[in-house]
């Protein structure tokens, strides 16, 4: 009866993006379960687009991931929380890091690199054509941060991901970051929520644990 009277009651619904930090959403879930355990936690992974659909029915309550700056929806709301930086990565023994990569090398790779109309996928494409080459037309697309992670252990194709200095420093031993410097190369990580008032107290809840996961 005591625990039951314990903390906060409700829902948060979480959609969640892919970002190299995505395992401190569910450790953040687990810091509520202690300190609020009649709250209800629901994680639900999806692409922007379904997600932002869900928030606008308030099927969820709040995205984490790359935010877009500004949001491409009327009344939503983004909440920076940390910045990480797109990283060229690809296995650690790939010829890629045996000479001096120029776009041309670049360029002529496999790639793994996030769908159309995504932030990555964007920044991709504009890098490409920023330096003077064409952006390689055929790329293996790829939702799931850890999922990406592995397909470039298992094959020859380098990819474009985002990664805070943190999670970069724990880098997989298999994987190794491109020796190439990438311009403008930062992006901000955060919360999306529908409309300008203050977030309900189970939502703060949930950033003020996000947050204490990730700083």
């Amino acid at each position: 009866l005591a625990e039951a009277e314990r903390g906060l009651s409700g829902r948060v619904a979480v959609g969640l993006m892919p970002f190299s930090g995505q395992s401190s959403v569910m450790a953040a879930f687990g810091d509520l379960t202690r300190a609020h355990p009649n709250l209800r936690l629901i994680g639900v992974p999806g692409n922007y687009t379904a997600l932002c659909e869900a928030l606008q029915r308030r099927e969820i309550d709040v995205i984490v991931g790359l935010l877009r700056s500004p949001a491409p929806y009327p009344g939503f709301t983004e909440t920076a929380l940390y910045d990480e930086r797109f990283t060229l990565v690809a296995r650690h023994d790939h010829p890629v890091h045996q000479g001096v990569v120029t776009i041309e090398t670049l360029a002529a790779q496999r790639w793994v690199v996030a769908p159309h109309g995504t932030p990555v996928r964007r920044y991709f494409e504009t890098v490409f054509r920023r330096l003077g080459a064409v952006p390689p037309a055929q790329s293996y697309e790829i939702w799931s941060f850890a999922d990406a992670e592995q397909m470039i252990a298992d094959s020859d194709s380098v990819a474009l991901l985002s990664y805070s200095d943190r999670t970069l420093a724990r880098l997989r031993p298999d994987l190794k970051p491109v020796a190439f410097d990438l311009p403008d190369a930062g992006i901000a990580v955060g919360l999306t929520r529908l409309g300008d008032q203050p977030p309900s107290p189970a939502v703060a809840a949930f950033a003020k644990a996000l947050t204490a996961r990730l700083g």
